[in-house]
């Protein structure tokens, strides 16, 4: 299955790109896409995360349980901190 991934910030940067399209087996959760996301791209701190699946938070303690579907879309942004 294809899901796309929207990538920015930082994510951005480290991948080069905005915008990457992952071939998935079927029965593939959000962490089964983070992990083949970091070996095309490089680390990344999934507790740093915010994930959205189709426009939907998608809690990163929920992310090995929540299932992908084709023609998903997940957005990733880093979390940002400050003061």
């Amino acid at each position: 299955m294809m899901v796309a991934v929207e990538l920015e910030s930082q994510l951005r940067i480290q991948a080069g790109t905005g915008s990457v399209e992952l071939q998935l087996p079927e029965s593939c959760s959000v962490c089964d896409a983070l992990d083949l996301l970091q070996q095309q791209i490089g680390q990344i701190q999934a507790g740093g995360l915010l994930i959205f699946r189709n426009g939907h938070p998608v809690p990163t303690s929920l992310a090995r349980k929540t299932p992908l579907s084709n023609g998903d879309r997940l957005l990733l942004l880093p979390a940002i901190a400050g003061g």
